[in-house]
């Protein structure tokens, strides 16, 4: 699966602009044949919609209408992006998953950070979401750090991890240890996608990446730099042939 993360600084609220670097991500992406193309959390609006000038309900709402526009250029390959959704529990911090032409699926953020539970409201499903570029588990940010989850979605089947991020200083060491300890624990690649740039005292720190199934680093993104990363993912690695740990569990312990 050949993989792209995009680490990019989004514009505060500014969606129009937003998509159209999406869009012409996507062109150089489809000309490289690149099969997933992956952007950090939040991308089409920026992460904090309270520093914003407009409703998030209408950021939401203009963010589905780029989306599906943006969508009908994927007829061969699979985009993850983060964006805000809006549906009557209010608005969630989403990866919309456009692929073959479409808006296809969209997972919601479960596990929520500090003050983005009087932001969003939280998802409460963890799909494995089928691609033409595979089986991908996706999860956004906070969700990374609860092993729980991704052992879910590789028990349900996922060949791949995808997780988008507005990963902040002071926790830069933080993600580098999960970007790896969730692939090696589950003998799945792990495709990390941070973002750089400021908002209000939020700095986030880029330093995206992807490593093996046996968690050893493909390719990485330095910090503070606007930067395309791809490199070629086997679905059908695994780890050492004696760290069988989905064979060896016992759930009956765990519950």
């Amino acid at each position: 699966m050949r993989t792209r993360v995009a680490q990019v600084d989004p514009a505060l609220g500014a969606v129009s602009e937003n998509a159209n670097k999406l869009e012409q991500s996507i062109r150089r992406a489809r000309r490289d044949d690149v099969e997933l193309l992956v952007f950090p959390e939040m991308y089409l609006s920026g992460y904090d919609l309270s520093l914003a000038d407009r409703d998030p309900t209408a950021i939401a709402a203009e963010a589905a209408d780029e989306l599906d526009r943006v969508a009908r250029l994927t007829d061969d390959v699979t985009v993850i992006v983060g964006t805000p959704i809006a549906d009557d529990s209010g608005v969630r911090n989403a990866a919309a998953v456009l692929d073959d032409g479409r808006w296809t699926d969209t997972y919601a953020k479960s596990h929520l950070y500090d003050a983005e539970s009087e932001a969003f409201a939280p998802g409460d499903a963890l799909p494995v979401i089928d691609t033409s570029a595979g089986r991908l588990g996706v999860m956004i940010c906070y969700d990374v750090e609860f092993p729980e989850v991704a052992r879910k979605l590789t028990l349900d089947g996922a060949e791949a991890l995808i997780s988008i991020w507005c990963q902040m200083r002071p926790f830069e060491d933080y993600m580098d240890a999960f970007l790896r300890a969730r692939a090696m624990e589950n003998v799945r690649p792990h495709v990390l996608c941070n973002r750089i740039g400021t908002e209000g005292d939020l700095e986030f720190h880029g330093a995206s990446g992807i490593v093996s199934a046996a968690g050893a680093p493909l390719v990485t993104a330095g910090e503070d730099v606007e930067v395309e990363i791809t490199a070629d993912v086997d679905l059908d690695s695994g780890g050492h042939e004696t760290l069988t740990y989905l064979d060896d569990r016992r759930p009956e312990m765990y519950e």
